[in-house]
């Protein structure tokens, strides 16, 4: 027989915590989710899960825009903790519950990338993205995940399938050419030895003027002319980004190693 969606949801929920049987206070319940989020935003993480659960069990099987609201907090809080395969779980949760939202596969696909579950990961991130190419919106926290899967790819060595996954991002228009990605691409190309063509991008991130991201972009540009034996452009860029960052202990190294050069 198959089940109605809110039996599936109430199933679902009933797997992540238990619930009571008693009348649950939805006023209890709405106290419990704003104490939740301060000890989230204060930064206890486990404090934050275990209320989230306890406004959960006051739900008492009810599935509502609240109970959704709590586990995406939940998820977040587990993620924060270092609890990447509860923070996955959470997520199947909602997806089950709620349907394949891209904001939710976005979100998924962060925690997998942290559980190392790398192929899981880019399928959600491919997944979601497919959809907002064809509803043409950009999704709140796809350039999140995107930079969270091409970091696994990079940590696990697959830097080349990193690169193409952030060049096809920005052809499909990513954060509007985010410096954050470009630096990223850079990044990914100069572990696999381009460094010529990183340079382009890194060049292109500079022009954005993000200054969130800029001194990265900077100190990268004269790693890339370092590593392309342009010594005396590399020392002078690593000059001005001490000028520009402050003393850096990593800059001073490579400078003191060029002007021996």
């Amino acid at each position: 027989m198959k089940k109605s969606g809110k039996l599936l949801a109430a199933a679902a929920i009933g797997a992540a915590a238990v619930l009571t049987v008693s009348c649950g206070s939805r006023k209890e319940e709405a106290e419990l989710r704003m104490t939740a989020i301060q000890q989230l935003d204060g930064g206890d993480y486990e404090g934050a899960i275990s209320t989230f659960d306890m406004a959960l069990q006051e739900g008492n099987g009810r599935v509502g825009e609240m109970e959704l609201d709590i586990l995406k907090y939940r998820a977040e809080a587990e993620y924060k903790a270092g609890d990447c395969a509860a923070a996955s779980h959470t997520w199947d949760i909602l997806i089950e519950v709620d349907g394949e939202q891209p904001e939710y596969l976005y979100a998924r696909s962060i925690s997998k990338a942290g559980e190392g579950k790398i192929d899981q990961a880019l399928a959600d991130y491919e997944a979601a993205a497919a959809m907002d190419i064809q509803m043409d919106r950009d999704v709140f926290g796809r350039e999140d995940a995107l930079l969270a899967v091409g970091k696994a790819l990079e940590e696990a060595g697959q830097t080349d399938r990193a690169s193409q996954l952030y060049e096809k991002a920005l052809e499909e228009g990513v954060g509007g050419g985010s410096a954050q990605v470009l630096n990223a691409l850079a990044v990914s190309l100069m572990e696999s030895g381009n460094y010529e063509e990183a340079l382009s991008f890194l060049e292109k991130g500079i022009a954005t003027g993000d200054e969130a991201v800029m001194a990265d972009l900077l100190f990268n540009q004269a790693a890339a002319y370092e590593y392309m034996s342009q010594y005396e452009k590399a020392l002078e860029l690593f000059q001005a980004y001490e000028a520009a960052y402050g003393p850096d202990e990593a800059a001073q190294k490579e400078i003191i190693f060029l002007s021996t050069r």
